[in-house]
């Protein structure tokens, strides 16, 4: 039986991995809140098949009723914090995944223009665990690194791409 085409479907569809990694990449070119809401939504449907893989089974419906409308997975929050509770992912990405879901929820409800230049944005985009490391390497290695390099929307960008990838490690290496 073949899912009927819906606004939902078509907004839960994600490209495959390599358009997805070119989209994560490119997130520094987009404007500022096409940058925020693509790049959680990316990562957010990478956690959303990282606690798919840790299911024990899946029963026939079960998946949608699970993720879909007003399923007890169906907001990123209640995805992060089921995926920590269970152990699919640890307290540090947690609060990674915390802050790129607020660094979207304001871009998506705005109702003023807000930038990546915000300081308040700004603020949770330092907080991520990539951004502290390349900082870090940054401070240790200050020649290696152009001046500009590391903006709070380039920043972002980055996070983005790294977080994905972790979520998606068990699904792109072979099992030991």
């Amino acid at each position: 039986m073949t899912k009927k085409r819906t606004l939902r479907v078509l907004s839960s569809e994600v490209p495959n991995p390599e358009a997805v990694e070119q989209l994560l990449l490119g997130l520094h070119l987009k404007e500022d809140r096409e940058a925020a809401i693509v790049g959680a939504s990316l990562v957010e449907s990478a956690l959303q098949q990282r606690l798919i893989l840790s299911f024990a089974s899946v029963a026939t419906g079960l998946e949608s009723r699970l993720f879909e409308d007003r399923g007890p997975l169906s907001d990123f929050n209640s995805k992060i914090l089921v995926a920590q509770a269970f152990g699919v992912i640890r307290e540090r990405l947690a609060d990674d995944l915390q802050r790129i879901r607020k660094i979207r929820n304001c871009f998506a409800h705005a109702r003023i223009e807000v930038r990546f230049s915000e300081p308040l944005i700004q603020k949770e985009v330092a907080e991520l665990a990539a951004v502290v490391a390349v900082q870090q390497a940054m401070k240790k290695y200050p020649d290696v690194y152009p001046p500009n390099y590391g903006g709070p929307k380039s920043s972002y960008g980055l996070s983005c791409y790294i977080t994905y990838t972790m979520l998606r490690v068990d699904e792109i290496s072979p099992k030991m």
